[in-house]
């Protein structure tokens, strides 16, 4: 018996919707959005860590 593929959107959705609880208005009710948004958020979070990485180097503090 296969599962049911409505069981595992709905857990999907939930977990992006946790992830996105402190966000201000739509971006944390509507899923389209909330998914757009958290995804936008942890291309950033990678970014800022080469970066801080990149100026401590410069630096030389370690």
């Amino acid at each position: 018996m296969t599962r049911s593929k409505k069981n595992l959107q709905i857990k999907k959705r939930k977990k992006i919707l946790f992830f996105t609880k402190g966000y201000i208005g739509r971006k944390k009710n509507c899923f389209k959005l909330s998914k757009q948004y958290y995804l936008r958020s942890l291309n950033k979070k990678y970014i800022s860590k080469k970066l801080k990485k990149r100026i401590f180097s410069k630096k030389k503090i370690y």
